[in-house]
């Protein structure tokens, strides 16, 4: 599989994208890119999100669970899927992830659609856990698709 960015190479620009911000998050998404990738020889159809985060809490990481959606080219949310990233991650540094998201019809995001991001929930070295806020989250998906409700949200996420 390519990189996002050598997709974005041989296929264009991303995606438009937005990274859902909440109060004192533990992790800063610093940077976020989705694009939809068609039927090729080496890779299948799918959205491939890639995401740069740094801790910018003061103790160390050992995983972290980000909420990725896509939203088709009407704004209708086609699949939403956690990305995990478990790793340590001391305080003050920063890394990159990628995550291939197959969904029914990835089609319908491809040059329109819009990926989402936000953080999930994070577990220190500690045994201490951080959580989203759904209010917060949801009032911000609702931006893109004013239907969602908070059981919308609940279902897709899972927890």
């Amino acid at each position: 599989m390519l990189s996002i960015s050598q997709y974005i190479e041989i296929l264009g620009n991303p995606n438009p994208t937005k990274v859902i911000a909440q109060r004192d998050c533990p992790v800063e998404i610093t940077k976020y890119q989705a694009i939809y990738i068609p039927d090729l020889e080496s890779d299948p159809e799918g959205i491939l999100h890639s995401i740069a985060y740094t801790n910018v809490s003061d103790a160390k990481v050992l995983a972290i669970k980000f909420g990725i959606a896509a939203f088709d080219i009407f704004n209708g949310m086609l699949d939403k899927f956690s990305g995990f990233a478990i790793e340590e991650l001391d305080v003050a540094r920063s890394a990159t992830n990628e995550w291939r998201q197959s969904s029914c019809s990835p089609w319908m995001f491809k040059t329109l659609g819009t990926g989402v991001v936000y953080l999930d929930a994070v577990r220190f070295e500690n045994n201490q856990f951080w959580y989203a806020d759904y209010g917060e989250v949801l009032k911000e998906m609702q931006r893109i698709e004013e239907g969602l409700t908070r059981d919308d949200l609940k279902d897709k996420i899972g927890r």
